[in-house]
């Protein structure tokens, strides 16, 4: 009996020593964070903009290397953001819109189950802008950073009016300038949407031993999901979750260019200048590239009283050519802030208000240069105002009504050099994303 209980306890013995391998199952958890850049005011994306075309084909290598684990178990969420500018309610309108355009670009693309896809809450990114501050180093930065850190967005009186707010402290400190250099440095790259993959699967872990180390340390090692060499690591929010090194280094290159070019624009304007003097006025502009626009527009108005011998009619028209210096992914579809041009008219006339009736004897014509600003006031208006210089020339008569018959007098040529435009024009957005009242978002 007592050899059998020694041969017992030698068998426990070696079982317990012996470096037979153990495995257990694990869940282990790969991330991806990357962001897609927006022009300001747009929400479709654009991979030839920014960094956008080398992240898009990162996502598409990563999912495709994925494609081989099918008891993997993937998640996606997407939030969106916009730079401060403009009404809150329209920038959480647009965030809101650009995370739709990446969760739809991914199902699409990527034949990613809707299901896996969460949109979530899209906002202004005040954090990301209290980090872009605090990094900037400037002599500002430091009350800047209290200002967004501890200031609500809005602040109310008693009655609920808002008397102040985040955005209107940031704006006033020291004069504007801090707020102008975030607009130039921060705010585009605010007008984004960032999206998380996390794919979770099962994997195979060997333990030595079951009297060695826990198994949270026997499993320290890495599980790289792509094929290639990892080149870049992704940090995760959440510390929790193994950080894995992703990479589509040596991943195939894929065209993913679109069909779909960004969206055409175009401007339906009145100049009010001409309306208030009763001469209906209608042009429309359209945007050439990045830089350009080029516009044509008409005026007529035909009044006239033979009772009362007067009259005020005119026709003529427009056309031109704009060059708009702002145009970073920029205000209004490119088409806001300041601008030069050239421009050609013709019209003809008849004015007669007294004694006195001037006539255009044909067409008159002219051109000039012009310079202008185009101010957002609403999110599809704007209010332009432009001032032209150049030469009119043309002939005219002048003639009065002399017993019931309209007597010419004389013909004159006209050879005018200096003021030949001014126009305050009620502007109209056709297409394209506007942008908010405040200039950019």
């Amino acid at each position: 009996m007592k050899r059998v209980f020694f041969a017992c306890h030698l068998i426990l013995f070696f079982y317990i020593i012996s470096p037979a391998a153990v495995y257990s199952q694990e869940m282990r958890c790969d991330t991806l964070r990357t962001n897609i850049s927006f022009r300001q005011g747009y929400s479709i994306i654009e991979p030839q903009y920014a960094g956008n075309r080398a992240a898009l084909q990162q996502v598409t290598a990563w999912l495709d290397s994925l494609a081989a684990t099918p008891d993997a178990i993937m998640s996606l969420s997407v939030r969106g953001s916009a730079s401060p500018e403009g009404f809150a309610p329209n920038n959480r309108r647009l965030s809101r819109k650009r995370a739709e355009s990446i969760a739809r670009h991914i199902i699409e693309s990527n034949s990613v189950p809707q299901s896996s896809v969460k949109v979530e809450d899209s906002d202004i990114d005040w954090e990301m802008l209290r980090r872009m501050v605090i990094d900037a180093r400037q002599p500002w930065s430091e009350e800047a950073a209290a200002i967004i850190a501890d200031t609500p967005v809005w602040i109310f009186d008693d009655n609920g009016k808002i008397i102040d707010g985040k955005k209107r402290q940031l704006s006033s400190l020291g004069g504007g300038k801090p707020w102008f250099y975030m607009s130039e440095h921060f705010f585009p790259a605010m007008r984004s949407a960032g999206y998380t993959i996390i794919c979770q699967r099962q994997v195979a872990a060997q333990v030595d031993s079951v009297a060695r180390e826990p198994l949270a340390e026997a499993t320290a090692s890495t599980d790289t999901v792509a094929a290639a060499p990892a080149t870049e690591t992704i940090v995760t929010a959440d510390t929790s979750m193994n950080t894995l090194p992703v990479s589509a280094g040596d991943s195939p290159i894929i065209d993913m260019t679109p069909t779909a070019l960004p969206r055409f624009t175009a401007l339906l304007k009145t100049n009010m200048l001409y309306d208030a003097a009763a001469v209906p006025n209608l042009a429309v502009e359209v945007a050439i590239g990045e830089h350009w626009s080029i516009e044509a527009g008409w005026m007529y108005a035909p009044w006239k009283s033979d009772s009362r011998h007067r009259s005020w009619r005119v026709s003529g028209g427009e056309a031109g050519a704009r060059y708009w210096f702002r145009a970073h992914p920029g205000d209004h579809s490119r088409l806001s802030g300041h601008h030069v041009g050239i421009y050609g008219q013709m019209l003809t006339y008849d004015f007669k208000l007294g004694g006195k009736g001037y006539i255009a004897d044909d067409w008159s014509y002219g051109a000039g240069i012009a310079y202008g600003y185009s101010l957002p006031v609403a999110r599809h208006l704007n209010i332009d105002f432009t001032l032209g210089v150049g030469y009119l020339g043309g002939k005219y008569k002048t003639y009065r009504h002399v017993d019931d018959c309209d007597v010419w007098q004389a013909t004159y040529t006209r050879n005018w050099f200096g003021p030949t435009k001014a126009e305050i024009s009620l502007v109209w957005y056709i297409g394209g994303n506007p942008a908010r009242k405040g200039g950019k978002r």
